[in-house]
């Protein structure tokens, strides 16, 4: 198989080039600026935002994975709609009349809106976006069933959760250091779904190959490991990673209040941002993906946790 893929020099672009590799695939990595990985071919530079993807590089192609875009940066609202949008589109457009026959758009559970309530969303459980990144993650995934529905080249559009498996950042970084400094263990309150990153890799990999990925196309489909992850549990893996016995007991709601505001302050966001992402409910189901076909999820966050833990999605 001959495979593009846009954004290879981030988290999981870097595995999947590498993973495609392995797998005996023709691969051409694309990053807007260049680069190179570790092993492989030369990854070449391509600025999406402002220049399309030269024809030679979509010849013969089979499947594009189309990874790049504007994730978590507070970037204004007409970047995300310039590059995770508009870019897009016409990749897609661009594939599409160069003969390629599969487009893997890489989303987010993000594009579905935030949480009503704890219980498990499946795709269809759609609230409204409150921010530029999730918005221009569902306007993208529109236009690109709008475009592509009925016609040659298949769309594929996953919606993975937080992927943990590369460098810590985000509340997992934050929740590692919680751990080394020994602060107060948290309460048992809230609930995240995540993905590892091998297993998300394994999944992209597969599609193409997949019989059952004809039924997947132009309809997202959620990607999770299937666990709940508390702040309290990350908080116990974090400690046993690092050589520490795990607490008993829990810290006081309103220490774990405190110490999320001054995260909110130091990092100027709106007051009961990080609270609200380390005790609040943002649960998922890959119910749909897991009676498509024979993925299973084989990771937890305490069979990766050894190493660096997790990047967000």
């Amino acid at each position: 198989m001959r495979a593009v893929v846009t954004g290879a020099t981030g988290l999981i672009g870097r595995e999947l080039t590498r993973q495609l590799l392995v797998r005996g695939d023709d691969v051409i990595p694309v990053s807007r600026n260049g680069g190179s990985l570790p092993a492989g071919p030369r990854v070449q530079a391509v600025d999406l935002e402002r220049a399309s993807m030269p024809r030679e590089l979509l010849a013969g192609v089979d499947t594009l994975y189309h990874l790049a875009g504007v994730a978590h940066q507070q970037a204004r609202e007409a970047r995300y709609q310039r590059l995770n949008v508009d870019a897009t589109v016409t990749l897609a457009r661009e594939a599409l009349s160069a003969g390629v026959r599969t487009f893997v758009f890489v989303s987010s559970v993000k594009a579905m809106g935030p949480a009503r309530d704890e219980r498990p969303r499946d795709e269809s459980d759609l609230s409204h976006c409150v921010d530029a990144y999730g918005a221009s993650k569902r306007a993208a995934e529109a236009a690109l069933c709008e475009l592509l529905d009925g016609g040659p080249m298949r769309l594929v559009i996953i919606r993975p959760a937080l992927v943990y498996g590369g460098p810590l950042r985000g509340n997992l970084r934050w929740m590692r250091l919680a751990a080394r400094l020994g602060l107060p263990r948290p309460p048992e309150r809230g609930g995240r779904s995540m993905i590892g990153l091998a297993d998300l890799v394994d999944l992209l990999c597969r599609l193409p190959r997949e019989p059952w990925s004809d039924d997947a196309a132009s309809s997202p489909l959620i990607v999770t490991d299937g666990e709940c992850y508390s702040s309290q549990r990350i908080y116990d893996s974090m400690r046993i990673a690092g050589g520490r016995s795990p607490r008993r007991g829990r810290g006081s709601l309103v220490f774990w209040w405190l110490a999320a505001l001054g995260l909110d302050v130091l990092l100027r966001q709106r007051p009961g941002t990080h609270f609200r992402k380390l005790f609040g409910w943002e649960r998922y189901t890959s119910r749909r993906l897991l009676a498509l076909g024979d993925w299973r999820p084989r990771e937890t966050l305490e069979s990766t946790v050894g190493g660096e833990t997790g990047a967000p999605r």
